[in-house]
């Protein structure tokens, strides 16, 4: 606690592990403290609130907000390599790392102080020994804003025309809707950062690395919360790999808008050949469905969109179709989307 209340700029890091830890985590926030979340954690405290930096990790902006913080409080997360630049992100200091499993100390980040225990009893404590306001600066304040609207401006124009495909979703899904996501190039480049995070577990994704595993988990998610809609993100590579799991999605009437990018190919995988191997390009091509033409033959109501100007009026009557449904996004028709894999650190 005296860390905390010593410090003018604290950063609280929330991950996984504090999924749990909504109420506390907007306490802190409201009384001065800046929030960034894992991609896991996104939602724990909303976008919307004025300190909360999202998932904007390697953002040149943010940095500079991170360069400026005086103390690291981490809870719950395991400060992936994915997310921290391969662990060379420099996070303020001194930095105190919150988790429940004694194991997960110094795995990643050394830190000057590990604190075991509960990430919700931990963070309410703290949160109870502040202020409303306590830390609030009106600059400061203006800083943090205006570093998370130039790194979301940024990932919009890397998303070029995908960018309006995320609103229109956005516009269309219900608050209380899901986005359950592959390991994909639209996954990770607008689905995980760019997507709005009103609440925790609203953007639902695999902590695994393999591809494939977006429908069934759609499904799966769909069946457990059977009176929210549910938009299923996949690549035409991922899906590939249990396009029979239509059928169950067919056959369970399951509530779930299936949303394939298809760029023909193994998109990821030609963004990092083009970064790391001077362009040289193997194996990446795929021979794809009609998926629309597969999805009616399963009994599924489909749509095909070739141009970004189809976004939002398709994506509005999918989602408000009652039950299962596909759209299919013919990439090489809309426009290319590159991701070369994570950040790297620099050497």
């Amino acid at each position: 606690y005296q860390r905390l209340k010593q410090a003018k700029r604290p950063l609280l890091w929330v991950g996984g592990g504090a999924l749990a830890c909504r109420e506390a985590v907007q306490r802190l926030a409201d009384a001065g403290v800046v929030v960034m979340s894992s991609t896991h954690g996104r939602g724990i405290l909303p976008d919307s609130h004025p300190r909360s930096l999202r998932a904007f990790h390697n953002s040149p902006s943010v940095e500079a907000i991170l360069k400026q913080c005086d103390l690291t409080l981490v809870a719950g997360s395991r400060l992936r390599s994915n997310e921290t630049r391969t662990w060379t992100l420099p996070l303020p200091r001194p930095l105190v790392q919150i988790d429940i499993d004694p194991a997960a100390a110094n795995r990643n980040y050394v830190a000057d102080e590990q604190v075991n225990g509960d990430c919700g009893a931990l963070l309410s404590a703290l949160a109870a020994r502040l202020t409303p306001g306590e830390k609030v600066h009106a600059e400061w304040d203006a800083e943090i804003v205006q570093a998370v609207q130039q790194a979301e401006t940024a990932l919009r124009q890397q998303s070029g025309e995908y960018a309006k495909l995320n609103d229109a979703i956005a516009a269309a899904l219900p608050a209380d809707g899901l986005l359950v996501r592959d390991i994909t190039v639209s996954g990770s480049v607008w689905g995980s950062r760019l997507f709005r995070a009103i609440s925790p577990l609203c953007n639902i994704h695999s902590l695994a690395g393999a591809i494939g595993m977006g429908l069934p988990m759609a499904i799966g998610t769909a069946i457990a919360n059977p009176q929210r809609k549910v938009v299923g993100l996949v690549g035409d590579g991922g899906l590939a790999l249990g396009l029979g799991e239509l059928a169950t999605m067919a056959q369970e009437q399951a509530n779930i808008t299936l949303l394939i990018m298809n760029d023909g190919g193994y998109g990821v995988m030609r963004g990092i050949q083009d970064k790391y191997f001077a362009g040289r390009q193997y194996y990446n091509d795929l021979h794809t469905p009609a998926f629309c033409q597969v999805a009616e033959a399963m009994g599924l109501k489909a749509w095909k969109v070739s141009d970004a100007a189809q976004f939002s009026g398709v994506l509005a009557e999918a989602i408000n179709y009652p039950g299962p449904s596909v759209v299919e996004v013919d990439m090489k028709s809309v426009g290319p989307l590159t991701f070369a894999g994570p950040p790297q650190k620099l050497y």
